[in-house]
């Protein structure tokens, strides 16, 4: 039989009572306090939302804030998450449903799963390379506020389908 000692978790000699684990407590307090959460459970932002907006232009801000209020507004399923190049749309926070990328030219990048050619009329999506290895593989170029129209009347029935 053999005989473990352990530390003292309380006394003088204790673990707790060392300058390390004071100076080891004061940096996780330090850490905890200045994090902030939204506390909006559709919205799970890895960046802030202002790196795709800054340095745009203000059409295009503009377009996808209408966007954005719909998507978020339309079903309680849809999440966002904020990337470093994309802002991603998921149902129930695992699959990506729809993605945005505003860019610099002047345009708004709109990908979206196959399925939804159901209910493109116009045939305005068109097929990404293989290449990309991108899940989302139909794209769309948001340039004047016809097809933005078009676009959220096509994302109703395809959210429909896809949800």
């Amino acid at each position: 039989m053999e005989l473990l000692s352990l530390n003292d978790f309380r006394g003088k000699k204790s673990v707790v009572n060392t300058e390390e684990f004071k100076d080891f407590v004061k940096e996780e307090r330090n850490r905890v306090i200045y994090k902030k959460y939204d506390m909006d459970i559709n919205i799970r932002d890895l960046y802030p939302i202002n790196i795709h907006t800054d340095n745009k232009r203000e059409e295009d801000v503009e377009r996808f804030n209408q966007l954005n209020i719909f998507l978020l507004n339309f079903n309680d399923r849809i999440n966002r998450r904020v990337t470093k190049k994309e802002i991603v749309y998921k149902k129930d926070k695992c699959r990506s449903i729809l993605t945005i990328q505003i860019s610099k030219r002047g345009y708004l990048k709109v990908f979206a799963l196959p399925c939804i050619e159901k209910y493109d009329f116009l045939h305005l999506f068109k097929t990404i390379a293989k290449s990309n290895c991108k899940p989302l593989e139909k794209l769309i170029l948001i340039k004047e506020d016809e097809d933005l129209k078009y676009l959220i009347e096509t994302i109703k029935q395809y959210l429909k389908d896809v949800l």
